[in-house]
């Protein structure tokens, strides 16, 4: 009996592991890096566009950034596991 609640009690502190497979190998995407990833593209589209076609493009530029950031805050710390590609939303300290 006291094994078992050991193994449960073991499974529920780490949390330097994967919900899905429990494997240690995690990367974690802290807040910064996740409205990185997610703005840059969208940033460079809309600069072109704005070279392009017209400079009131621009001004989609900080809506774009606004949005990104609202979108981090629920979702980043992201937490992605490397062996089965489960991704969560952690609170695993970076």
């Amino acid at each position: 009996m006291a094994s078992a609640s050991a193994k449960v009690k073991q499974r529920t502190s780490t949390d330097n592991q994967c919900s899905a497979c429990y494997s240690e190998h995690i990367m974690v995407i802290p807040k910064a890096r996740y409205i990185i990833m997610t703005s840059v593209l969208p940033l460079f589209v809309t600069a072109a566009i704005a070279i392009i076609f017209h400079l009131l493009f621009l001004l989609f530029i900080p809506a774009l950034v606004w949005m990104n950031v609202m979108i981090a805050q629920r979702k980043a710390p992201l937490v992605v596991c490397r062996e089965c590609r489960h991704t969560s939303k952690g609170s695993v300290p970076v």
